[in-house]
């Protein structure tokens, strides 16, 4: 049986994309303090940043990044700025599977 598609591609695309100008981030990247707390549970910055981000896109627009999709810069700074985190440190984020406590778990 055929679907029928409801939404347009052209929509979908503008209904999901992840907003680049001071008042939009503002208004959908404001953390609240049940967020701020279960992100400052994370022991490293990379990981409270990582989750913050994670957190922010699965709110608005309301999807996971895609593989390869990377957030705004000035999403990433405003998100980092809340959890006192420098932005740079998200490029250690997909290493938190293979590294404890100093030491190489899995190879990469």
């Amino acid at each position: 049986m055929a679907r029928r598609a409801l939404l347009s591609e052209a929509w979908w695309q503008q209904a999901t994309i992840i907003p680049d100008n001071e008042r939009e981030i503002a208004k959908h990247y404001t953390l609240d303090r049940s967020d701020l707390e279960l992100i400052m549970r994370q022991n490293k910055a990379a990981n409270r940043l990582g989750l913050a981000c994670v957190l922010a896109t699965l709110r608005y627009p309301g999807r996971p990044l895609a593989d390869g999709e990377v957030l705004p810069a000035g999403v990433l700074r405003f998100l980092a700025r809340q959890i006192g985190a420098p932005w740079e440190s998200l490029q250690y984020y997909p290493l938190r599977d293979f590294w404890r406590d100093g030491k190489q778990m899995i190879s990469a």
